[in-house]
Parts: structure tokens; sequence; C-alpha cells
């Protein structure tokens, strides 16, 4: 892990996995037994600093020197001579003083390196495990001593690496990095492929700081690992960086500067990744009267039903002033006074590091309260109030917990872990104690289908994690407000790097604050208890408290998909040439019979023949109106004996399938009389039903989640496309094709009297994303925003109309205009983003002097009810209106400066999710132009 940089200069600095304990500089210069005597002072002739004298000190060119270094690797023996060390503990690490040759007082080299390192272009790097700057690979690098230096790694350091280690090596990777004040790269496992030998070159030739200390951090930690591999807390060592000191090491767990590549270790097996073990635990049946502790205002039922309605729109809520302030001030003096509690690191480093609070030794008191509130059951059924999740009741799921009071200081963090540990649903609830800012900052990110190792490959140059995980929420820290979120499976988490500048300047902002009321003090100053504890409020505290909760909640639904086999008669062979006679009539004949694919489905149904006979009736008359597929419904035999013999839903499944076996792309339903839900789908193929399910309900089921008929409906069209009556229909669409290009363009056709506020990029990955990635069984998507300005709806007659809002009046635009409007915006945004057929979604932010903007037809009726303005091009894409909020509009009406405007993702994209859907021929019966 790195220390972070501190009050310095730029420079660039390392961070490891396994080691702990500080190694000073003393004693680096003395010499080894046996040890080559080092090179002259080249003092009499010194060469003018250029390119092509960037060389490898003459020491380490020394055949003793290579020949002493390489035995001590080979025999994992440590090593310490003139400017030079090999350590073996935790793992081999080299350490090279004085690496190029220069004049040390001189330093011309690394100054003429360091000049440069100003003139390239710094790319900030901010994620989960590391802030810091880098550069592209050092290889396109076009400055003259830099890529002399690299030319040197290439040429002269990758041999010499060979013989000091062993290691064939091929090429090599490098890049600069800068560290300033408060950087930081936390410990990860990086090694990947071919990556043999990790370097770090350390660049500092300012005066003060050639030779580091302890005070100025960025030191490279070295980490013990444990039996599973994994780094362990306390750091057992400490490389501290040094102007033209190189660092290497073998089993890397980081990348700083670069690599040297080399074939793959056949002996190396990486490990698998291990959860870390989470104790979790069923409610407590404690009884707790929550009124005692929790502000009473969060039991109102009317504002449990707010709180319920507003996780169900955003997954998540905050609640502030949640305890009672009299248990809050008691909870927060406990943890400030009590010194005898056990508080414990919690590691493995490469995934996090903050200390826990063991509630085993905690004797009687608030904090062990604490835990019981949390864990109660009266808490789960307040929150299943909150959440409408099954947390208690008939209905729950054996939803389980784990609790965690966690303490924060300087150095602390999380990173991104592994993704099996986010593979079920969960509710977090956060509550923070001594808050301070930006200590405690949780950020949770959207999930991804391939999550990568994103804390894996922090030094990569060509890793842009840092801009392709959005945002989904970031908690900060507040004291006595319980966070709850709902976490998705696959959403990922990760709590900030706390940096020591955190507290400096929160030091350096009550050191003021204290002066300046001690300026204000008159006289008197009285010394009682409760001025000694306000004292000790005043002057900080060192920790940040956080109570971390998590509830399992179990899927009760699992999915599988059924893949139909379609037979298609095969008219000629292709590896014969004959003639033959071809049905031209039938193949005609094709052009107005709908495509089918036929699927055989079983019916059981234990509870009546009536109800059985009814469901098969009904499934059937549904899959009527299927344009996809043909139903072959059989209705299984009721069979009492095998129902009564039957205990588990699997064992009525084992005894159906035997008696019922099915062919490929073959489903069966089976009635179970105390299922819980609807419809279970199995991981077979097969789904329970209850009692009570219906037709439709099965239905919408079958369509959705096992047939997916919205991919073969993509592929083939809707059901009027495929029949002759639907031909002019079909002109409206376009075919499919292999790979799209769809832009999103955000237009404020005013920016001289508005300011557009929205996260575009956000909007597309968070909504449009998920949806397209659907589909890419069908079609490839490349997905872009832009940004575009003064480009507005001309030649468009905007006509002024009364209503009764606050505002008084609207614009009203007629769709007769509407294809002229898309013409006009064509033209300035371009008919093709690139030779692949384009995907236009466009929102529109009318200015406040022509808004609301609404669309009308012609009959002279609004066309939507809901205030949802928008239309459709098949061809072309979508135009979203996004009107200006009404306060944003009178604001702007009563001072006529410059408004700002707010557009939500939670109005826009839902209408931009309906244009896709009908360009791809999602919905049926619904007209194409307006909605």
């Amino acid at each position: 892990m790195e220390e972070p940089a501190k009050d310095q200069p730029a420079e660039a600095s390392p961070e490891q996995k396994n080691g702990k304990s500080s190694d000073s500089d003393e004693g680096l210069k003395r010499p080894a037994e046996g040890d080559p005597v080092p090179a002259r002072p080249v003092k009499a002739l010194r060469l003018a600093a250029s390119p092509s004298n960037i060389a490898i000190n003459g020491r380490y060119q020394e055949v003793k020197f290579r020949k002493q270094f390489a035995e001590k690797w080979n025999r994992k023996e440590p090593i310490r001579g003139a400017g030079y060390e090999l350590k073996n503990e935790p793992f081999q690490l080299g350490v090279l003083e004085n690496f190029l040759r220069e004049d040390a007082d001189q330093v011309e080299v690394t100054r003429e390196l360091e000049r440069e390192f100003s003139e390239m272009e710094w790319r900030r790097k901010q994620m989960d495990l590391y802030e810091f700057y880098q550069t592209m690979d050092l290889c396109s690098v076009r400055k003259e001593f830099l890529a002399g230096f690299y030319r040197n790694l290439r040429e002269k350091v990758m041999p010499l690496m060979q013989q000091l280690t062993g290691i064939k090596l091929t090429h090599v990777s490098a890049s600069c990095s800068m560290y300033n004040a408060g950087d930081y790269l936390l410990v990860h496992d990086d090694l990947l492929t071919d990556r043999r030998i990790a370097f770090v070159y350390y660049l500092s030739p300012w005066e003060g700081h050639r030779v580091w200390t302890e005070a100025h951090g960025g030191a490279l930690e070295l980490f013990r690992a444990d039996e599973n591999l994994l780094p362990v807390f306390p750091v057992k060592d400490k490389v501290y960086p040094r102007n033209n000191q190189l660092v290497f090491f073998k089993y890397p767990r980081l990348t700083i500067n670069g690599w040297f590549h080399g074939p793959i270790d056949p002996h190396h097996v990486p490990h698998s990744s291990i959860i870390i073990d989470t104790h979790y635990f069923g409610p407590v049946p404690d009884e707790i009267q929550l009124s005692e502790w929790i502000n009473n205002v969060y039991l109102i039922d009317e504002v449990k039903l707010n709180i319920q309605k507003k996780v169900e729109m955003f997954s998540e809520v905050s609640l502030e002033e949640f305890l009672t302030p009299e248990i809050f001030t008691v909870m927060s003096n406990t943890l400030r006074k009590t010194p005898d509690v056990n508080w414990t690191i919690k590691g493995p480093a490469h995934l996090r590091k903050y200390e826990v609070l063991d509630f085993s030794s905690l004797k009687p008191g608030p904090l062990q309260d604490l835990c019981k509130l949390f864990t109660c059951e009266a808490m789960f059924r307040l929150l299943l109030e909150y959440t409408e999740l099954d947390l208690s009741g008939p209905k729950a799921k054996t939803p389980t917990c784990a609790i965690e009071l966690q303490r924060w200081q300087k150095s602390c963090y999380t990173v991104l872990g592994d993704p099996s540990s986010y593979s079920d649903c969960a509710l977090d609830l956060l509550f923070f104690l001594n808050a301070q800012d930006n200590v405690g900052v949780v950020t949770y990110l959207v999930p991804e289908g391939d999550q990568r190792p994103s804390s894996n490959s922090a030094g990569d140059d060509d890793d842009d994690g840092d801009e392709d995980d959005p945002v989904l929420l970031t908690v900060y820290p507040k004291n006595n407000v319980l966070n709850v979120v709902y976490r998705a499976e696959g959403t990922t988490k990760f709590t900030k790097y706390v940096s020591r500048n955190v507290f400096l300047e929160q030091e350096q902002l009550q050191l003021k604050q204290q002066q300046e009321q001690r300026r204000e003090e008159d006289e008197k100053k009285e010394g009682d208890d409760d001025d000694d504890d306000d004292d000790e409020q005043k002057a900080g505290h060192p920790y940040t408290y956080i109570l971390a909760y998590t509830i399992h909640i179990y899927a009760t639904l699992a999915f599988i998909v059924v893949i139909i086999v379609i037979g298609v008669p095969m008219w000629w062979k292709t590896t014969e040439v004959y003639r033959v006679s071809l049905p031209y009539a039938e193949i005609e004949s094709l052009d107005d019979t709908p495509i089918k694919a036929t699927i055989r489905m079983g019916l059981f149904v234990g509870s009546s023949r009536e109800r059985r006979d009814i469901l098969a009736f009904e499934l059937r008359k549904k899959f009527e109106n299927n344009f996809v597929f043909n139903l072959e419904l059989d209705k299984v035999p009721f069979q009492a004996e095998v129902v009564k013999a039957a205990k588990t839903p699997a064992a009525l499944e084992a005894a159906i399938l035997k008696r019922y076996p099915l062919g490929l792309g073959e489903f069966v339903l089976i009635e179970w009389s105390k299922l819980g839900e609807d419809v279970l789908v199995t991981s077979e193929r097969s789904a329970f039903i209850s009692e009570s399910a219906t037709s439709l309900k099965i239905y919408q089921v079958l369509s959705s989640w096992i047939l997916q008929e919205y991919k073969l409906k993509a592929i083939l069209g809707s059901k009027d496309m495929q029949t002759t009556k639907g031909r002019q229909l079909r002109l409206n669409t376009a075919p499919m094709q292999p790979h799209y290009e769809v832009l999103i363009s955000v237009i404020n056709p005013r920016p001289d009297v508005q300011r557009v506020h929205w996260n575009a990029r956000a909007a597309a990955e968070n909504y449009i994303v998920p949806f397209l990635t659907e589909l890419s069984t069908i079609a490839n998507f490349t997905v872009k925003t832009q940004w575009a300005y003064q480009v507005e709806i001309q030649n468009s007659p905007l006509k002024q109309v009364q209503d009764d809002t606050k505002l008084r009046r609207h614009y009203a635009i007629v769709e007769d205009v509407l294809p002229h409007v898309i013409t006009s915006f064509e033209k300035k945004l371009g008919n093709q983003i690139s030779n692949d057929p384009g995907i236009h979604l466009v929102v529109y932010v009318p200015p406040c002097e022509l808004a609301p903007l609404r669309i009308y037809r012609k009959d002279g009726t609004r066309a939507s009810a809901d205030n949802v303005e928008a239309f459709t091009s098949a061809k072309w894409g979508g135009i979203v209106l996004a009107n200006p909020k009404d306060e944003t509009i009178l604001n702007w009406l009563n001072s006529s400066e410059h408004s700002e405007v707010y557009v939500s993702s939670q109005d826009v994209m839902p209408a931009m999710l309906y244009q896709l859907r009908k360009i791809f021929d999602l919905e049926n019966n619904v007209s194409s132009k307006l909605f």
C-alpha cells in the first residue's frame, strides 16, 4: 500500500502489498563482506547531460556485482552493499541507488528528465484504490531524454534484470506517475499474464528532497502474506523515495512505473479469490420499544409511507436526526470515553483497512444496546414498512444481517472487492457517529455485466476504470443520519481512502475557530465537567464511527433460458450442384405467412381437473395471438398418489418428469399447493405455479422470461410486418442491422440566456446501456453523447395557449411540423454518425421564454395527458422536450436574468427508452409518431 505523499513537490512513488515495520536509511551505505569496490568518482571526466549519455551506473555493470547479486537472488538470501540492497522479507525486492550515471551534486540527467516531465500531458487517475497523475506509455513519447531513458530500459536495463534475477524477459512497458500531496495507491494484486518483474524508478532532483524521510510520506509499503496469499497488517517494511533510485521485485502487487515482460511463469498458479467470511445471523427476538430510541416522526404511518415511496423511486433514503437527541448524545460520549473496548484492524490489506469493535468484548451498556436495536425483530418490521422488502412476517425469506461498528482514521479505506461478494441483493444501513468531513465517504457504482477487477490494474496506462464506472450514489458522513440503501445484485461500493490531509485541514480549521472563540471570551471561564466536555468536543476527536449494517435478501425467483430449435426445410444441398424443381408457389406464399415456431408444453394441475382444463383453454387462447410461437399444450394426467407421495416441490417435479419426459426446447408447468409466489421458474426446464396463479400471469412470465419474445420480435418484426397488409408499415421501420451508432444529443438553443445542467453520460450508462445490452444478441451498439448549442426549432410557429397553471400559459407545436423539426435537427446534428446506421436521441431544452412547450394533435387536443412531450421517427430516432420547471420559468419571468435549468433523468430517460422500443418495434398497437 502506498503512504500518501505529504508536503513536497511532485514525485513518483509506489506502494505494495506484503510488508510492515519501517526501515530507516541508516546502514544502507555499509559495504557487505566481499562487496565489489565502488566505481571511482567520475569527476575529471564529466560529460554534459544528453539523451545519448543516459547510461547505467558503472558499479552495476561490474561482473563481480552481477554474479554476487544473482547468486543471492537465486538462493533467496538478503544482501546489502554500497548503495544497493536485496531484501528477502516479506518477498524479494531489489533497491539500486544512483542507478543512472550522473554527478550526485549536479544531477543533470534527472533534472532534464524532470524538465520534460513538466511538459508532458498528465491524466488524473481516480478510483477506489488510487489517486495520482499518469502519462501515456513511454514507448510513444517523443521527448528526447524520456525517449532516451526508455531506450536505455529496453536495451540496457532489461538485460541487467535478466542477469540479476535469472528470469527470461521479452519486452518492457513503462509510464510516468506523479504523486502530489495526499495522492496514494493502495494494495492490490496485479500479477497478470506475462508480467514478470515490476520496477519503480524514483525521480526527485529537488534540493532537500533527493533523500526522503518518513515525514515526507510516499513510502512503498511491503506486506506479509498469510497462508491464503492475502496481504495482512501490519506493514512489514518500507522503502522511501530517493532521487535516481531503482526498485524492482519479482512477485509484485502493484504497478507504478512499469513492467518487464516475459514468458508466463508455469509454476505460478494464481490463488483463487477468497471471500472474506462475514457472520450473518437472523433477527434477534429481543423486543425493544422503538419509540424510546427513534425519533417518533419516523414511526408515524404517513411518514413511513413517504419513506417507502422514496425508497421505491430512488432505492435509497437518508433519515436525519434518526435517534433521539438524548440517545445519540449518550452513544457519542460512550465512544469518546470508553478506552478499554477491543478494536482490531480488519483486512486483508488489498480489500480494506479500518478498525472494528469486538461486540463480544463489550460489557452491558449503551454500545451493546445499540447493536441490539439494529438487529431486533422490531427493527426488521420497521424496515419492512420503509422498503416493502420481505424482511418480516409470513412472506419473509429468512433474511439475515451482519453488523459492524467501524472506527475510521487516516489511511483507512475499502476498495471494490471480489464480484462474488455482491452476488445477492442486500439492504445497507449506514449510521455515522462523530462524523467528520471526507472521513468514511461511501460510493456505490452501477452494476456491470462483466465487472473487470478494477482494483487490479491501477497502473496500466490503458486503464480507464476511473471513467467507466458511473456513480449511482455517494453517502457523505453526517451525524445521527440513517442512510438506507437498497443494493441490487452486482452493485459495488467502496469507501474512499482517508488522506492525512483531511485531518490537517480539519485541525487548521478547528485551531482557527478556537482562536476566534478565545478572542471573543472576555473574562470568565468556568471549569466544570460540562465545560471540559465542550472543550474536548471543540478540540475535535480523531475518529469517525460508522455503524455498518447489511441485510441479505435472497431471491425468490430463479429464471432459466429455453433455446427453441426451429427446423427450416433445406431446399437444396450446398455441397452438390444439380438442377432441382423448386416449389416456387410455396416459397412465394411464405411472404404472407407469419413465421412461427412451435413449443411443446406440459401442464400439471393437482388441485382439480376443472382448473387444469380452464388454464389449458386460456393459455391456448393467449398463444393464438402470439406472432412468434405456436403452443402445443399437453395436459399431464392427474395422479393423486403422486401428489400425496411428494413431500417437496423437487420430489413432485422428479415424479412428473419421469412420467412426462421433456425433449429439447420443451417445458412443463407444475402446480404446487404451498407455493408462496404465483410463478417460480426453476433451474430446470420447468416452472411451479401456485393454486391462485392466473393464466395471464403465467403467460407474462413465459413470454418475458422464458421465451424472450422481444428478442425474436426485433429480428422478425411485428406481426403486422409479416403480412402483405402490413408492407406499408414495414417501410417505416428499417430492417435490423449488425451494428448501430446511438448518439444522444443535448440541445441548448439559447446558451446566452440559460445554462443546462445534466450528466448525459451517466444517464446513458444507467438507462440506455442496460437496455441495449439486452439486445446485444441481435446487434452491436456504440453509445455516444454530445452537447449542441444554438440549434433551435425553426420555421415552426409556436402558439401561446392560456391555461390554469401558475404560469397562466404554455406554447403549442402542432404535430404537422414535427417532420420539419427532425429535418432541421438532422442538418445541424449530422445525418450519419459513422458508416454504421445511426439512431439519434435528442433532448431539447426550450428556453424559458418559449416554455413549457407542448405537442398538439391536428384536432387541437394535447398529444400527451401526462406532460411527456416526445415524438419518434422510426428511421431517424426520437426527440424529447425537456421543459424547465415552472419555478425556473417564473424566476426567469420575474428577473429576466440567466436561468439555471436542471434536467431530470427520471423524467427524460423513460421516454427515450420508449422511443428505442418503438424504433426496434418492441411495442405493439401503439402509434409510432406520438406518445
